[in-house]
């Protein structure tokens, strides 16, 4: 079906974004991702909410923020009421990153919505949360 081969190309065009930014800072996509995650969500600052919203495997998050917070860019806060729980945050030297991330994202996207209208965006948006909800409906994988 086109419609898949279209989501491709943008998956692919988001990987070269994330592949520029991996090569200069020496991070993976994964890295780069939970970084991103934990500046754009405060509230969400565990390795739990890394693994359910990112969707990526306990182990491997584990291991991604042991080498992000060997390189610099985390640092690990126990809890104070709950030391079980292990609270993460990006050090100022993440700044730099996040900022390219988000100015390729921002460029990304004035790519792919730059002549659609904003009702084309808003149907676009329905038709996806539809995909979304039968996928939930019918795939043993837990959706965001």
């Amino acid at each position: 079906m086109k419609i898949f081969n279209q989501i491709q190309i943008m998956r692919k065009v988001h990987s070269t974004i994330f592949e520029k930014i991996s090569l200069k800072y020496n991070l993976t996509e994964c890295e780069i991702m939970i970084l991103m995650f934990l500046d754009e969500n405060e509230n969400q600052d565990m390795a739990t909410d890394i693994v359910k919203s990112l969707m990526i495997s306990k182990a491997h998050v584990s291991a991604l923020v042991n080498n992000l917070e060997k390189k610099g860019y985390i640092i690990k806060n126990i809890d104070c009421k709950d030391r079980k729980k292990i609270h993460l945050e990006v050090t100022k030297k993440t700044r730099a990153i996040v900022d390219a991330v988000k100015n390729e994202k921002t460029r990304m996207k004035e790519t792919i919505f730059g002549e659609l209208t904003k009702s084309e965006i808003e149907t676009m948006q329905k038709v996806l949360n539809k995909i979304k909800k039968n996928l939930k409906a019918n795939y043993d994988i837990e959706l965001i």
